[in-house]
């Protein structure tokens, strides 16, 4: 399996946003400030990395979701396109949902490591430009 360039810049910007989220979070857990999501620390940190994970793994998708329409004729690209998008989107509800219902995986973790795909993606098309 080989990854593009662009893969990595994004999932390796999106790494150190998660760590910063990470730290942020076990700064401000011991004043309990917003944190009525994520009971613990452990859990907080397991949504993140978990919600990191998938994204990567969504992106990945998108990634092969591109290259393989670009081969298909113009109706045959558009249909498959949105087949894999609502893919990616229903990846992303069940992932939630299941945060939402395991107690060990806190959902605001979850969410902030889901969430951070798309920041990194806009510093690394920025890092991009400037080459």
């Amino acid at each position: 399996m080989k990854f593009s360039e662009t893969y990595k810049s994004v999932c390796l910007i999106q790494l150190g946003l998660c760590l910063a989220v990470f730290v942020i979070g076990g700064v401000l857990l011991p004043f309990d400030i917003g944190f009525s999501l994520a009971p613990t620390f452990g859990s907080y940190a397991l949504g993140i990395a978990l919600g990191y994970i998938f994204s990567c793994a969504k992106l990945f998708m998108l990634e092969k979701t591109l290259e393989r329409s670009v081969e298909m004729d113009k109706d045959g690209a558009s249909n498959y396109t949105r087949l894999m998008y609502m893919a990616r989107y229903f990846i992303t509800l069940v992932v939630l949902g299941a945060s939402a219902v395991i107690p060990q995986i806190s959902l605001l973790g979850m969410f902030f490591g889901l969430l951070l795909l798309q920041p990194a993606a806009l510093i690394a098309g920025r890092k991009e430009k400037e080459k």
